[in-house]
């Protein structure tokens, strides 16, 4: 079900927000924005939960530049798919991603619960 305005502008801010956090590597933000039990599946089929994929951004923050978003709700889910950019250090490359983005409400607000990234091309 497509969400109204509001609720598409809360999870925009959502994504927003979660970018902002990694590229600044800000552990706190994004510990409060993931959910517990939150996955992360990384573009070579890696997975890790929220402490390893937190940790891993501290070590090595990322910039991420997020394009157009589609946007479905289920209840209290959310699905966010779209496209967007990696820039990685260390050493440097560019992701050319398409990411998949589920995040539930809670009584805290909503919680990413699964991230999954998708490479469409990798510049090096």
């Amino acid at each position: 079900m497509t969400p109204d305005d509001a609720v598409v502008q809360e999870l925009e801010a959502l994504e927003q927000r979660r970018c902002a956090a990694t590229a600044a590597g800000d552990t706190a933000t994004l510990n409060e924005i993931f959910s517990p039990d939150m996955l992360f599946v990384h573009f070579r089929g890696k997975t890790e939960g929220r402490e390893a994929y937190v940790a891993a951004v501290e070590g090595n923050p990322r910039s991420i530049e997020i394009g157009e978003m589609k946007i479905e709700c289920f209840g209290d889910t959310a699905v966010m798919l779209g496209k967007h950019d990696i820039t990685r250090q260390n050493p440097t490359r560019v992701i050319d991603a398409f990411g998949t983005r589920v995040v539930r409400k809670t009584a805290a607000g909503w919680r990413y619960v699964l991230i999954q990234v998708s490479p469409s091309t990798v510049q090096k």
